[in-house]
C-alpha cells in the first residue's frame, strides 16, 4: 500500500513527465480531465488586477463580510505560502480545492478596496478545518505600478509583511460548465 505523500509524489512525476502544467501551485498538479481548459492571459495593470479584487468581495450589506465567499486561494501543503518564492493564487476556491491533489491552504478573503484576511484550512482529514479569525490575520494592502510592474504589498497593524510582483494573471475556464476564475501568479519581493 502506497503512501498518500508517495502517491503524490509518483504522480506529479509522472504528470511532469507528460508535460502537463501546474495548477495554482507548483505542487499541485493536476490532469486536463479535472476541467480546466487552457485560459487566457489578461494583461498585467493595476486596473486589471483592482477590478478581479472588487470582482472577488462579496459583502452583501456594510459591515458583514460573506467569508470565505470568493477568496483568493492557493496550495499550503507543507507551508509552501511561506516557504516558496512563487505563489499561484485562484479565485474559485471550491473548484481549486474540489480538483486539486493539494489539501492544505491558504486564502486571501478581501472585503474592501485595500483589506484581506488570510484563513488558513485544510481538507487532508475529516471534519475539514480553518483557523479562527485573529488580529494577525486582518491585512491592508497597497497596489502599486512601476515599470509596467505591479506590485502587492501586505501590511499588519501598519508594519510590511510581504511583498509580492503580479507576474501574470490566467482566466481559466471550466470545461463542465460556462464558468470562468483566475489564476493570479505572484512572485515573493525580498
Amino acid at each position: 500500500m502506497l503512501t498518500r505523500y508517495f502517491r503524490q509524489t509518483l504522480f506529479i512525476i509522472a504528470a511532469l513527465s507528460a508535460g502537463q502544467t501546474s495548477f495554482c501551485q507548483t505542487k499541485d498538479t493536476i490532469p486536463s480531465d479535472f476541467g480546466i481548459q487552457k485560459g487566457n492571459l489578461i494583461k498585467v495593470t493595476k486596473e486589471n488586477l483592482e477590478a478581479i479584487i472588487i470582482n472577488s468581495i462579496d459583502q452583501p450589506e456594510k459591515g458583514k463580510i460573506s467569508f470565505p465567499s470568493n477568496p483568493w486561494t492557493t496550495c499550503n501543503q507543507d507551508s509552501a505560502f511561506f516557504k516558496l518564492d512563487t505563489l499561484y493564487f485562484c479565485t474559485n476556491s471550491y473548484y481549486y480545492q474540489r480538483n486539486s491533489n493539494c489539501c492544505q491552504f491558504i486564502s486571501w478573503t478581501f472585503y474592501d478596496s485595500n483589506s484581506l484576511i488570510k484563513v488558513e484550512d485544510q481538507t487532508c482529514k475529516e471534519p475539514s478545518s480553518a483557523k479562527a479569525y485573529k488580529t494577525d490575520d486582518n491585512f491592508k494592502f497597497q497596489l502599486s505600478e512601476n515599470n509596467n510592474q505591479v506590485l502587492i504589498q501586505t501590511f499588519n497593524d501598519k508594519k510590511p509583511i510581504d511583498n509580492f510582483k503580479v507576474l501574470s494573471i490566467e482566466r481559466l475556464k471550466k470545461s463542465n460548465s460556462n464558468g470562468e476564475f483566475d489564476k493570479v501568479t505572484l512572485v515573493r519581493q525580498k
